[in-house]
């Protein structure tokens, strides 16, 4: 049995935690039934009968994903990616040794080639071949790098689920990186400016210098005089920058403000403040968000462009405990976002989902502390204990000492005091349902402090 890309995403997954067929379906947003092949797959190779069988005997072996590794093989879709990347490489690439290196037929690559053509024609690119040598990349060195670009993009991306065919140019890739101090370069050049979302910014530099470094025998050259001062030394000291990575890396840096993204893409705060119309609408609870939750939100929906022209989907996969306590709210929102958006991948979704809840909360922790009367009631644990606990929560400014009542003083508490709200961390019934409770399961965490919420409502 073969493995794709496919059942590595989800055997990542799976390895965080053990997610029901539907939820795997929401996070990849496919079929019911697509996953549930996949999963049979899964369970047929490592001899498991659930899900819950496979996350464990991916958690009890750590080294099974390597192994699983030598059973995945290329896609159409990633045997043409790195058709086009050996084109990167090599000037003229020779279809049998091709075929030999993927493991598939002479027919296979040339059909393969069919379908590359009808993609590089909208680049005015094509593959001419030369007589008992191979194929080669015709047109515009540019127009070469450009795709070149896009494709390396798609790769790094999705560079922990590729078969292990790809590692040929990542480890070449990484070796050029060091020769040629890739990391300083970029660094001196983010230095210029202080840049937000940095791990995007940073590929798409190293990518260029990737580019540059193995097709320098191809540069072209640019005009000292369109250079920025400020860019000035570090491109004299990268020689092989063509004139397409100098142009492309100065554009982004030759704003006003590249930061200001109220100048720079008013158009992006505009949905996003439409975004939030729509969900105060649809929702239960209502968001009230600050201009760096608005610049936070905005520059998602930048880097989901950049994605969609690249092709690239991501995923999101979390430990469903850690986020139980926000389960409720995180489905309500993902599901309008959808619905918003039409086309939106599980990371984005979850990336603008949880800024959004994170708002929420911080608005919540306001009315928190602005609370009173409210009381923890026990029976057998020792108050130092439960202060202790409460601190943790970071309730000691609404639990003052007094606030700790034992349940055989409780009715003759409520009696004079006035309560607003109960805590309770052990197995206690109160028979009034005047009040509102708040029960705690040991071990308490930090995250246990949005179950307050329920003393809001």
């Amino acid at each position: 049995m073969n493995l794709t890309s496919f059942h590595f995403k989800i055997i990542y997954c799976l390895t965080v935690d053990s997610y029901t067929i539907e939820e795997l379906a929401n996070i990849f947003n496919v079929s019911h039934s697509n996953i549930r092949v996949c999963i049979k797959q899964i369970e047929i190779l490592l001899d498991k009968k659930t899900i819950f069988g496979i996350h464990n005997e991916l958690n009890e072996n750590p080294n099974l994903k390597d192994r699983l590794k030598e059973m995945q093989r290329l896609t159409c879709d990633e045997r043409r990616v790195f058709i086009i990347l050996s084109f990167l490489i090599n000037e003229c690439v020779n279809l049998s040794e091709l075929s030999k290196k993927l493991k598939v037929t002479r027919r296979t690559i040339s059909k393969d080639i069919v379908e590359i053509k009808k993609v590089l024609s909208s680049y005015n690119l094509t593959i001419e071949g030369i007589n008992s040598i191979g194929v080669i990349l015709v047109g515009d060195e540019n127009k070469k790098r450009e795709i070149f670009k896009l494709y390396l993009f798609k790769i790094y991306y999705e560079k922990k689920y590729l078969p292990k065919e790809f590692l040929e140019f990542f480890n070449y890739f990484q070796v050029l990186k060091v020769k040629y101090d890739v990391d300083n370069s970029v660094q001196k050049i983010l230095s210029i400016r202080s840049v937000l979302y940095q791990s995007f910014v940073i590929l798409k530099i190293e990518i260029l210098f990737i580019i540059a470094i193995v097709r320098q025998k191809y540069k072209m050259d640019y005009d000292s005089e369109n250079i920025l001062e400020k860019f000035k030394d570090i491109f004299k000291k990268a020689p092989f920058l063509s004139e397409y990575e100098v142009m492309d890396i100065q554009e982004d840096y030759s704003r006003k403000d590249i930061n200001d993204i109220f100048e720079n893409s008013p158009e992006k705060i505009e949905i996003v403040k439409n975004l939030i119309m729509y969900l105060n609408k649809n929702l239960p609870y209502k968001f009230e968000i600050s201009k760096e939750t608005l610049i936070h939100i905005a520059h998602i929906l930048i880097i989901m462009d950049y994605k969609k022209k690249f092709n690239i989907k991501e995923f999101y996969s979390f430990n469903k405990k850690t986020f139980s306590l926000y389960m409720e709210e995180f489905h309500q929102i993902t599901f309008f976002l959808r619905k918003y958006f039409n086309c939106i991948d599980s990371f984005d979704e979850t990336s603008i989902a949880t800024t959004l809840i994170n708002s929420l909360h911080l608005e919540m922790e306001k009315r928190i502390e602005n609370l009173n009367n409210i009381v923890v009631v026990y029976r057998f644990l020792q108050k130092p204990l439960l202060k202790s606990i409460c601190k943790e929560l970071g309730l000691e400014k609404i639990i003052k000492n007094e606030n700790y009542i034992s349940i055989y003083d409780f009715d003759n508490y409520c009696k004079y005091n006035k309560i607003n709200g109960i805590l309770i961390f052990e197995d206690i019934e109160i028979t009034n349902s005047e009040y509102k409770i708040v029960s705690f399961n040991f071990p308490v965490s930090k995250m246990d402090y949005i179950k307050i919420k329920d003393l809001l409502k």
